[in-house]
């Protein structure tokens, strides 16, 4: 059975004819190209005509978006014509810009108006904002008239499978059982008839599977650990007739920690991991000339942007960054940064009462998506797993002290004393390698920090994300020891300043064990945010208290 989908452009609009200004609470993503380009935007009485522009595709959506859950569809209903296609469809969000899913369907247009009725399912399972999607491609054209727009259906009916654990904080010392209750609930009604099963989870890796009938009454399990490290579970929940109404979600339903305290990294950091990088970073400065060049210079009502490119091994170029507040009273701060993986983009990242120096980890530029997932073949986190030397981490490293030593010699507004490492997930692993090479560094904040234990598995446990080790392809059979170049486990042995860590206890990227090995290995002041509800990016956090956390460290920091 085929899917129809919905074009929703104009969710605060829901009259059938176009009003004089149908952008009214509209955002267009490519701002900085609108402005470059007003020909691609016609407004004329009751149409609008958009043109795809020679530089590529154009995404336009709304920025209202309306609500849904899975069981509703979107209903909408076009009249268009034109030349060329167009994607048409949706995007999903959890919450303000944390995107769940997307979909869209090709069109083809014709100079003729064309009457068009399309459906898109609402997908999330938990009520969504759905934000409507247009693509246009370089040459494409359309012309709309007319629009309705509406989400209808009733919900599908809602499982939650609610597990608790006899402690509120999930903590356990190694031996100490865990006892956990499963209350499986339909439409807030408790579930009775149909089976539970339990997927249980030892420090990464999976074993038997529990599994329980409801009409036996209430669920109960326990789990214990011999060693230290972390125990999850996944469960799924079947109705009487075998029928799946909630299958094995991707996020943890429940997780305990036993003694992490204890957990010690897989292999112990390398006594010349410093040394090592230093030989190899002024090997950098003798053979290849950092060959600076500001790229973008321009200042915005709030910041001084500059985006610098410079030069790295093999031909190839590093990026950065710099924003400086404006109307700042004396010299600042610096905080340096790393993007999450997969931030390809070289973004203009700031901060209010700090500069901002942003390296990337990528030695070009992408200048569509398309690019970027051609160049992820594999992935490139996974690259050049036969030496330190191929390694893809290798110039990244390198390129963060290059950009940091440009930054404390060139940024004039820095005060000369003040620095920090801030990043979350790759940038928070990041943060440990950035604070271990440059002893400057007074702080670092690392939110569920990525890059760590590789050699987890030495000691019986999963590694943390990229899992490097069991990814990559073509590995070598030595790249176990180069390995320990690059783990941000093994860097924080050397960081002394005062730290903030957070951790997912639901996280299957960045293992919470791997996550310990690197905390546990940090030798100065250290602060730990447990969340045992969270994995990475899905389950329950506070987000303002790793911001509060994170400004309170900063600020201590800073006045000294």
């Amino acid at each position: 059975m085929k899917t129809k989908f919905v074009l929703t452009l104009f969710a605060a609009v829901s009259a059938v004819v176009l009003c004089a200004n149908p952008l009214q609470g509209w955002s267009p993503t490519n701002g900085d190209q609108l402005k470059k380009n007003p020909e691609s935007i016609k407004i004329d009485g009751n149409s609008i005509t958009l043109k795809g522009n020679k530089s590529g595709a154009w995404y336009y959506f709304c920025a209202a978006g309306k609500k849904g859950v899975k069981g509703q569809k979107i209903e909408f209903t076009l009249t268009a014509s034109g030349k060329g296609k167009v994607d048409i469809g949706c995007y999903e969000y959890k919450s303000g810009f944390n995107l769940s899913t997307q979909q869209s369907k090709a069109l083809k247009l014709t100079d003729t108006p064309q009457e068009i009725k399309v459906v898109l399912p609402v997908k999330s399972n938990d009520t969504t904002i759905i934000r409507p999607r247009l693509t246009m491609y370089a040459g494409s054209e359309i012309k709309i008239t007319k629009f309705n727009y509406a989400i209808t259906g009733k919900p599908a009916p809602k499982v939650d499978a609610v597990i608790n654990a006899d402690r509120p904080d999930f903590m356990y010392k190694v031996g100490e059982t865990a006892h956990f209750t499963v209350e499986p609930k339909l439409d807030g009604k408790v579930i009775t008839q149909g089976t539970v099963t339990i997927y249980p989870i030892y420090n990464g890796f999976p074993k038997a599977n529990l599994k329980f009938d409801l009409a036996k009454g209430p669920v109960k399990f326990d789990a214990t650990m011999d060693k230290p490290g972390f125990y999850r579970a996944h469960i799924a929940i079947q109705d009487k007739n075998g029928k799946y109404i909630l299958k094995r979600q991707h996020s943890a339903n429940v997780a305990a920690a036993f003694s992490p305290e204890k957990i010690k990294a897989g292999r112990p950091a390398p006594k010349d991991l410093i040394t090592y990088w230093y030989g190899q970073y002024a090997k950098m400065n003798k053979e290849v000339p950092a060959d600076f060049k500001v790229v973008k210079d321009y200042k915005t009502n709030t910041h001084h942007f500059q985006w610098i490119s410079f030069a790295n091994f093999g031909g190839t170029r590093s990026y950065c960054t710099i924003a400086v507040p404006l109307n700042a009273k004396g010299k600042l701060p610096m905080v340096f940064t790393v993007p999450p993986a997969g931030n390809y983009g070289w973004g203009a990242f700031k901060r209010s009462n700090a500069i901002q120096v942003t390296i990337t980890v990528f030695d070009r530029l992408f200048p569509k998506h398309a690019d970027y997932m051609e160049f992820n073949k594999p992935w490139y986190y996974l690259k050049g797993a036969q030496s330190r030397e191929t390694y893809y981490y290798y110039k990244a490293i390198l390129g963060m002290m290059r950009m940091m030593d440009y930054s404390m010699m060139n940024v004039k507004e820095w005060d000369g004393k003040h620095l920090a490492a801030v990043g979350r997930s790759q940038g928070g692993g990041s943060a440990f390698i950035l604070a271990a090479l440059n002893p400057l560094i007074q702080c670092v904040s690392a939110d569920v920090p990525a890059l760590c234990d590789h050699n987890a598995y030495d000691a019986g446990r999963r590694a943390g994300w990229p899992q490097v080790l069991r990814s990559a392809p073509n590995r070598s059979k030595t790249f176990d020891k180069d390995a320990e170049y690059f783990d941000a486990a093994n860097f924080a042995a050397f960081v002394k300043c005062p730290a903030l860590v957070t951790v997912g206890f639901y996280d299957s990227m960045c293992e919470p064990m791997s996550v310990y090995a690197a905390y546990n290995n940090l030798k100065g002041e250290k602060k730990m945010l447990n969340y045992p509800r969270y994995g990475h990016g899905w389950g329950k956090r506070d987000e303002s208290e790793l911001n509060r956390e994170t400004e309170k460290l900063l600020k201590a920091v800073f006045a000294k």
